[in-house]
C-alpha cells in the first residue's frame, strides 16, 4: 500500500548531463548571491536588478569573465575582446531596458544576458577568421582605405587585388614597340621616332634600351610532331600548334643584342653574332644546320644604322620605346581613397517560446540549475546554430559569385596515390600539409598582402586527420564553465598563420572552407557586426495567445568588402578508395 503522493521525476533532471550544465550553475550561483547581497530577484525583477549598480555590475562581470582563453591571445587581443564584450553587454542590458514595460519581466529574460554569452563563445566563423566587431547602434558608416594605381587612360587599379596588372599599366606610358626593319641594310634616312614609336620628332627621342630583338630563318624543316611557329608572330611558343605533316616554314627566332654606349662622336653601337641550329632537308634527309652571321650599326640623333655582314638570316626586328626624361608623356599616378559604406543591422527573424503556466507560475524553479540548463539549452540550440548556418550560406553566396581570380578551387585525396608504399594515415601526414602550402601561396597572391591569417573551416572529423601533430596552441574543451562545441588549433609554418577549426556544425561536408583574414591592417576581406541578443514578453505568440510566450532573437550583420576565399573537396574522406581490397583471414581448420 502507498500513502500519500508519489514522488514525482522532474523532466528537467535529464539536463544535469547538458553541456550547458556547468554554465547554467554558475549562473543560479550568480542570482542566488544576487539574492543574497543585493536584494534583488533577476528574474521576478530583471529590470530592477540591470538599474542597480551593484548587481548591474555583478551581471556584466559574469558576462565578460571566462570569455575567452587568455593563452592563446596576445595582451592586446585579449584588452580587445574585454573591451568588445563589454560594449556587447551594455547593448543586451539597453535593449532590454527599452522594449520591456515597466520593471517586471517574464522570469525566462533573465537569462538572456547568460544565454548570449554561451552562443557568442560558441560561434564559429569568428574564432580568428572573420573580425567581429560590436556595433554600438544599428546604423553606422564604415570606412577602408584603398590604394589605387590609375593607368595612363584612367582606370583605377587596386595595388593589392590587381597587382598583376600594375606593370603593364606603368610600361604603357611608353610601351616597347617591336618592329620589323623593312629592308637591310636599314640606314638613317629612316624616321623612327614617330613612324613606329608613335612620337612628335624632334621633341621625344629613343630609349637607350633600344635592341635588335629577332632575326629570321627563311628555311626550318618541321617534322610531323614539331612545333610550329605562331602564324601571327612567326615566334616558336611552347604552347604552338602541332604540325601534322613535314614541311618548311619561316621562324623568327628571339634575341637580346643592345646598342651599347660608344665612343668619340657616336652615340651608341652595336655588334654582335647570330649564331643558330636548326633543322633542314637534304636530299630527302633531315639535317641538322647552322646559320652563322655578324650584325653590327649605330644609334645617333634618334636614328639607326644597322647591316648584316654576311647576309645569311633573312630579316631583323628591333624593339624599342620612347625615352620618358623629356616628361611629356602621360604617366600613372597613385592616389588614396577612403570608401565610407553605411552599414544597417537589420531587424533578425524572432522566434517564440511559449512557456506553460507550470514553468512560470513559480519564479522560484529558475533557481533550479536543470530548468535553467533547459531554457538556456532550447535557445541555444537554435539561435546559434542558425547563426552559423546563416553564414556559411552568406560564404557559399559570396564564394559562387566572387571574381575568378579571387578563389580557388582544389581536391584532395586522403587515400594514397597508386604504387605509394605506407598507409592512408601516413599519406596524409606528409603530403596534405605540403599540398595545402601551395595552395595557399595562390591565395596570398591574390591580394598580395603577407600579413594575414587563414582558416580553415569543416567536419571536425576530417580536420582532425589533417591538422599537423606539432602546433603552437589549441583550443581547451573548456573555458571556465562554458563548454566548447569546437576545436581550433593553431599552426604557424614560415611566418604564416593557419586556424583548423573543425565543428559538428560542418559536418557530413567533405569541403574545407578557406578564408583570409588581415592581421592589424586596414584591408577588409569580411566582417561580422554584432549588436543586441533581445528577449521580451511583450508579444504573444498567434498560436497560443492565452500562453505567456518569449520573443527572441539576435541582431547581426555579415558583410563581404573584398572578399577571398578557397574550397578544398576531399576525396574518400575515409583514406580507402571504393575498390580497397581487405585481406581475407581464413580460418584454421
Amino acid at each position: 500500500m502507498i500513502i500519500g503522493d508519489a514522488p514525482r521525476r522532474n523532466m528537467s533532471d535529464s539536463y544535469k548531463n547538458n553541456e550547458m550544465h556547468n554554465f547554467a550553475e554558475s549562473y543560479v550561483d550568480l542570482t542566488q548571491g544576487l539574492m543574497t547581497e543585493a536584494g534583488v530577484d533577476i528574474y521576478g525583477e530583471s529590470g530592477r536588478a540591470l538599474m542597480l549598480g551593484a548587481s548591474n555590475e555583478a551581471l556584466k562581470r559574469f558576462f565578460v569573465e571566462n570569455s575567452y582563453d587568455p593563452e592563446g591571445m596576445t595582451p592586446d587581443e585579449i584588452e580587445d575582446h574585454v573591451l568588445t564584450m563589454e560594449q556587447q553587454y551594455d547593448n543586451d542590458r539597453q535593449g532590454l531596458l527599452e522594449h520591456v514595460a515597466g520593471a517586471y519581466m517574464n522570469p525566462m529574460i533573465g537569462i538572456s544576458i547568460p544565454m548570449h554569452k554561451f552562443i557568442l563563445m560558441n560561434m564559429v566563423f569568428d574564432k580568428g577568421s572573420i573580425p567581429k566587431f560590436v556595433a554600438t547602434k544599428p546604423k553606422f558608416t564604415i570606412s577602408m582605405e584603398y590604394r589605387i594605381l590609375v593607368d595612363t587612360e584612367g582606370n583605377e587599379i587596386d595595388m593589392f587585388r590587381d597587382q598583376n596588372l600594375m606593370t603593364d599599366a606603368i610600361e604603357a606610358t611608353a610601351r616597347e614597340t617591336e618592329f620589323e626593319l623593312p629592308a637591310l641594310p636599314f640606314t638613317d634616312d629612316n624616321e623612327i621616332v614617330h613612324t613606329y614609336l608613335g612620337g612628335l620628332g624632334g621633341a621625344d627621342h629613343l630609349s637607350v634600351e633600344t635592341r635588335v630583338s629577332a632575326f629570321k630563318i627563311e628555311d626550318q624543316y618541321f617534322e610531323k610532331g614539331d612545333v610550329l611557329p605562331d602564324e601571327t608572330t612567326g615566334y616558336i611558343e611552347p604552347d604552338g600548334k602541332i604540325a601534322d605533316a613535314p614541311g618548311v616554314h619561316p621562324v623568327w627566332v628571339r634575341c637580346k643584342f643592345p646598342f651599347a654606349p660608344a665612343y668619340g662622336d657616336i652615340e651608341r653601337s652595336l655588334m654582335a653574332q647570330i649564331k643558330y641550329e636548326y633543322k633542314a632537308q637534304e636530299k630527302g634527309q633531315v639535317v641538322m644546320k647552322t646559320v652563322s652571321d655578324y650584325v653590327s650599326g649605330t644609334m645617333q640623333d634618334d636614328r639607326l644604322n644597322i647591316q648584316l655582314l654576311k647576309g645569311n638570316v633573312k630579316g631583323l626586328r628591333v624593339t624599342s620605346r620612347l625615352d620618358t626624361s623629356n616628361a611629356r608623356l602621360t604617366t600613372c599616378s597613385v592616389r588614396w581613397r577612403e570608401k565610407t559604406d553605411i552599414v544597417e543591422i537589420p531587424n533578425a527573424i524572432p522566434i517564440d517560446f511559449t512557456i506553460s503556466p507550470e514553468e512560470t507560475k513559480d519564479i522560484a524553479a529558475l533557481y533550479n540549475v536543470n530548468q535553467v540548463t533547459k531554457l538556456m539549452s532550447m535557445v541555444k540550440t537554435v539561435l546559434a546554430n542558425y547563426k552559423d548556418d546563416k553564414i556559411k550560406r552568406e560564404l557559399d553566396y559570396s564564394y559562387k559569385t566572387m571574381d575568378a581570380r579571387s578563389k580557388s578551387y582544389s581536391q584532395f585525396d586522403y587515400a594514397p596515390r597508386e604504387g605509394y608504399h605506407g598507409d592512408h594515415v601516413e599519406w596524409r601526414r606528409n603530403t596534405f600539409f605540403d599540398y595545402f602550402d601551395q595552395q595557399m601561396t595562390h591565395l596570398y597572391q591574390v591580394l598580395n598582402d603577407p600579413n594575414m591569417t587563414v582558416s580553415v573551416f569543416g567536419d571536425p572529423d576530417l580536420i582532425r586527420r589533417i591538422t599537423p601533430v606539432e602546433y603552437s596552441y589549441q583550443t581547451p574543451s573548456n573555458i571556465g564553465p562554458v563548454q566548447l562545441d569546437f576545436t581550433k588549433t593553431v599552426v604557424t609554418s614560415d611566418s604564416r598563420v593557419y586556424n583548423f577549426i573543425g565543428s559538428d556544425k560542418l559536418r557530413g561536408s567533405t569541403e574545407f572552407i578557406v578564408i583570409l583574414c588581415p592581421k592589424g591592417t586596414d584591408r577588409i576581406i569580411y566582417r561580422i557586426y554584432d549588436y543586441q541578443m533581445y528577449i521580451s514578453n511583450e508579444i504573444r505568440n498567434a498560436d497560443n495567445p492565452a500562453l505567456p510566450n518569449v520573443h527572441a532573437f539576435e541582431r547581426w550583420k555579415f558583410v563581404e568588402y573584398q572578399p577571398v576565399q578557397g574550397r578544398i573537396n576531399i576525396l574518400h574522406p575515409t583514406g580507402l578508395t571504393d575498390h580497397y581490397n581487405f585481406i581475407q583471414v581464413k580460418q584454421v581448420q
